[in-house]
């Protein structure tokens, strides 16, 4: 345990001795992916077998493929924040999508990038990622907005792909770039829309954000920048239909949410066709990214992934952390979970382990619905119920091996597994008051912007 809280101590350097890098670094295109509520099961070179994502899988097949990647939040603001700092969120302080943004003294990957001569753009589709959130540092092109709208709702991946490939060909002749795009379209609401030739609307828009994906590949190899691009493809989170009776992601921290794609192209692709299988996490890829540019990264939670690429002993297995927020009000507390050796702790850290947790949501079921007017109480009531009707446990443990869908609680079965879990997943302390790089945001500025973003 000495190990986890000296990390801890490490993580407080970056401001004592500012950011270091290697003599005369590399010109290097990178092209950052990140598929919004992409399932890691539904991509075909993952298995899946319905087509849904061809355009990806000729990516992979060109690419390092990671099998146990993980990210650390089932939010878009929270888990983006992770992969552009490499923090987990109890570091960088942003636990859920809406009134806290990332602090000015993040050192975030386009802004180490730009000190060493990178333009950098960010493509947008969703107001989830507002610039006011903060996730803009260090870019100089920050694109969110859409047509006329005043706040980005969402906008497609053709619209995104787009305005991926008008700043790429702005830039054509620079020789370090990083571009990162968003793409929005597997999220819901699905209701009301044909599925278009697939199984499901979800299926469907997995591979509309495909074929647009595609077309900026296509771009790329076009214009002749495919070949010498560093590309990583990857998802925010993923998406639960219906597993453990729950449709959604936000307050679930089972594989369906967390357990994402990852895949690296390497220039001249390099190690096509490699499949890591140890854990991976978001927070690995700004290190891993600023090595393959020659550039020191400040100290973070992450590693760089390289060795493991190379197919070298990859020590230690990584502990992946993850949280979110579940209930509202007085009510709230935060959900945490840890994979670690096979084995993964899904945790509500304020309650005892025994507790009667339909009880105890039944309970404060009644409260808010004799504290709110039914004008409110009625949009939420259904959000409530399914709720408590997911929420049964205080604690879960699950062997990931021997049931890799999470079916078996074993917390009390296995208490000699639990209590070193739990002693692990212990050590991602907070950050005290003062050092967090989560800030809250001015109301006034916030409430237009989460109105508009139907929040």
């Amino acid at each position: 345990m000495e190990r986890a809280k000296l990390r801890l101590g490490a993580l407080l350097l970056p401001t004592l001795l500012g950011l270091g890098c290697s003599d005369a670094p590399p010109p290097l295109r990178v092209v950052l992916i990140t598929l919004d509520t992409t399932r890691l099961d539904r991509l075909g070179c993952y298995g899946y077998p319905e087509g849904t994502s061809p355009r990806i899988d000729e990516l992979a097949a060109d690419s390092v493929l990671f099998e146990r990647h993980y990210a650390q939040a089932p939010l878009t603001l929270p888990s983006h924040a992770s992969i552009l700092t490499g923090l987990d969120p109890v570091h960088h302080g942003i636990h859920e999508n809406g009134p806290t943004r990332l602090d000015g003294r993040a050192h975030t990957l386009p802004e180490i990038l730009g000190q060493h001569g990178y333009r950098t753009s960010a493509i947008i589709s969703a107001g989830v990622l507002h610039p006011l959130f903060g996730l803009d540092q260090g870019f100089e092109l920050y694109s969110w907005e859409s047509g006329a709208s005043n706040v980005n709702v969402r906008s497609d991946a053709a619209d995104a792909t787009r305005r991926a490939i008008d700043w790429l060909r702005a830039h054509r002749d620079e020789p370090r770039v990083f571009q990162w795009v968003h793409y929005f379209d597997p999220h819901g609401p699905y209701e009301d829309e044909q599925p278009e030739g697939f199984g499901s609307v979800y299926d469907a828009r997995v591979a509309f954000a495909d074929e647009h994906v595609g077309a900026l590949l296509d771009h790329l190899k076009e214009e002749g920048l495919y070949d010498d691009a560093l590309i990583v493809l990857t998802a925010d989170h993923g998406q639960s239909l219906g597993e453990h009776g729950y449709d959604g992601h936000i307050i679930s921290l089972y594989q369906q949410t967390l357990h994402a794609p990852l895949l690296i192209k390497l220039p001249r692709n390099e190690l096509a066709g490699a499949r890591v299988e140890s854990v991976t996490r978001s927070v690995d890829l700004l290190p891993t990214i600023l090595a393959f540019a020659g550039i020191d990264a400040p100290p973070t939670d992450g590693l760089d992934l390289r060795g493991r690429m190379e197919g070298g002993d990859p020590g230690d297995p990584l502990e992946a952390y993850g949280e979110t927020v579940l209930g509202v009000g007085e009510h709230r507390f935060v959900k945490r979970s840890l994979v670690y050796d096979g084995w993964k702790l899904i945790s509500k850290p304020a309650l005892d382990p025994s507790v009667d947790m339909t009880a105890l949501l039944e309970e404060r079921r009644a409260e808010l619905k004799a504290t709110m007017p039914p004008a409110h109480w009625e949009p939420v009531e259904p959000v409530v119920a399914y709720t408590i009707a997911f929420e049964r446990h205080a604690r879960e443990l699950y062997d990931l091996t021997a049931d890799p869908q999470e079916t078996t609680n074993l917390y009390f079965e296995r208490p000699d597994v639990a209590r070193e879990m739990e002693a692990r997943l212990a050590t991602f302390e907070l950050w005290p008051e003062g050092r967090s790089l989560g800030v809250p945001v001015d109301s006034e500025e916030l409430d237009p912007v989460l109105k508009a973003l139907g929040y």
